[in-house]
């Protein structure tokens, strides 16, 4: 099977997601009683709901996810049955607006970018700070 996402993929969502978390967890103020575990946990929740600049996919898998997804009507976990639903709509769009095949329309809207969120639940948030952390270090 082939990987979702490319390592640079993986690279620069991780970097995304902990530039994102940076700059919630500086502009969020701890709520009173809150503990430093409540803030970092209301941090990663706000960061799961932030708007992401790419789908951070490669085309192929979500081609083949996108058919499989009209000929079954079926998707995964609930975040990723968001991801996969804007995905179809912004698709559909582009098919009526340019006339353009589903794989054309689908590279138009890989190009350009603008998920509305990161599509990650809260633990995956968490592994991909960690990770573009532990990138950094070497």
């Amino acid at each position: 099977m082939k990987p979702h996402t490319n390592e640079w993929q993986k690279a620069d969502r991780d970097a995304e997601v902990a530039a994102v978390y940076r700059r919630l967890n500086a502009t969020m103020d701890y709520l009173p009683g809150e503990t430093g575990r409540e803030h970092y946990q209301r941090v990663i929740e706000a960061v799961s709901r932030s708007r992401a600049s790419a789908y951070y996919l490669t085309y192929e898998y979500a081609l083949r996810r996108l058919s499989e997804i009209r000929r079954r009507k079926r998707a995964c976990t609930s975040r990723r049955r968001g991801l996969w639903a804007e995905l179809e709509q912004r698709v559909c769009f582009e098919i009526k607006r340019n006339g353009v095949n589903a794989g054309d329309a689908l590279a138009a809207v890989l190009a350009q970018g603008d998920a509305s969120s990161f599509f990650l639940s809260p633990s995956g948030i968490r592994k991909a700070i960690s990770c573009h952390y532990r990138r950094k270090r070497g």
